[in-house]
């Protein structure tokens, strides 16, 4: 998921379409995470981490103003 994130760059915060920005986010960060795990049965920790970093990216992503990281 980060190397996803990593190798788009400057790209998060040059485009200004929030619609397209999700549409990248969702393919180049959220289907690679996930696509390699569909072979293998999930437990409830694998989907908390996956999770966690997704959610860590789109903070990331949104500057912190999109999403309340839940204490």
């Amino acid at each position: 998921m980060k190397v996803g994130f990593a190798e788009m760059g400057g790209f998060w915060s040059s485009c200004k379409n929030q619609v397209h920005v999700r549409s990248v986010f969702i393919a180049k960060v959220q289907s690679a995470a996930v696509s390699g795990l569909t072979a293998y049965v999930w437990t409830e920790k694998d989907s908390e981490v996956l999770d966690r970093c997704t959610c860590t990216l789109i903070r990331r992503l949104t500057k912190g103003v999109a999403v309340e990281k839940k204490t």
